[in-house]
C-alpha cells in the first residue's frame, strides 16, 4: 500500500484537530465546555444556564398496562378543545397524535419497546401557554377512562439567577389516574 494512503487519515485527522482547536480567547466557540458561562447583567455573578420546562403538566397514571386498541384524549384550555388519537400498539414512525394548533403535545412513550411497555405518559402545555382552566378527558375506545379538571396557580422564576435568561412561567404538575 503506498505510505501516502497511510498517512491520510493521521493528516485528516491532524487538520481536524487544529481546525477544530482555532478560535481566540475572547471568542470562544459555541458549545465549548471551557467557554466562561454568561455573566449577570449586574457584572457579580456568572449565570448558569438552566431551561424551562413545560408551563403545566397533567401526568397519566394508569394501574393496567395499556392494551392495544385506540385512545382518544380531549383537552378543553380556556374554551379551547383538540382530541388527540393514539393506536396501540405505537409506531414510531406514526404521525403527531394532536392538531398542530392544540397548544399542548400529548406524551407517547415506549413505540420502540415491547407492546406491553407502552403508555401515554400525559400533556404538557410549553412556555408561553399558560390556561386558567383545563380540562382532560381520556377515553379507550368510546369508554371513558378518566376525567379531570384544573385551574393551574402559575408562578414565574428565573431558575438561573436575578437577571440570567430564561424567565420561566409554570405550575405545578399533576396527576390524573386513570381506570
Amino acid at each position: 500500500m503506498p505510505t501516502a494512503l497511510l498517512r491520510m487519515p493521521t493528516a485528516l485527522l491532524l487538520a481536524l484537530t487544529a481546525t477544530a482547536a482555532c478560535g481566540s480567547p475572547d471568542q470562544p466557540t459555541p458549545n465549548d465546555p471551557s467557554a466562561p458561562p454568561p455573566v449577570a447583567p449586574d457584572g457579580a455573578r456568572p449565570c448558569t444556564q438552566i431551561g424551562c420546562g413545560p408551563a403545566f403538566s397533567v401526568a397519566f397514571q394508569r394501574p393496567s398496562p395499556w392494551k392495544s386498541g385506540t385512545y382518544r384524549v380531549t383537552v378543553t384550555a380556556d374554551g379551547k378543545e383538540a382530541t388527540c388519537t393514539a393506536t396501540f400498539p405505537l409506531a414510531c414512525d406514526a404521525p403527531p397524535p394532536c392538531p398542530a394548533d392544540a397548544g399542548f403535545q400529548l406524551g407517547l412513550s415506549g413505540c420502540a419497546l415491547p407492546p406491553a411497555q407502552h403508555s401515554l405518559s400525559g400533556i404538557d402545555f410549553s412556555q408561553g401557554t399558560r390556561p386558567a382552566k383545563v380540562d382532560v378527558k381520556v377515553f379507550e375506545a368510546d369508554a371513558p377512562i378518566g376525567a379531570a379538571s384544573y385551574t393551574p396557580a402559575y408562578t414565574s422564576a428565573t431558575p438561573n439567577g436575578p437577571g440570567c435568561e430564561p424567565a420561566c412561567t409554570g405550575a405545578p404538575p399533576v396527576t390524573l389516574t386513570l381506570q
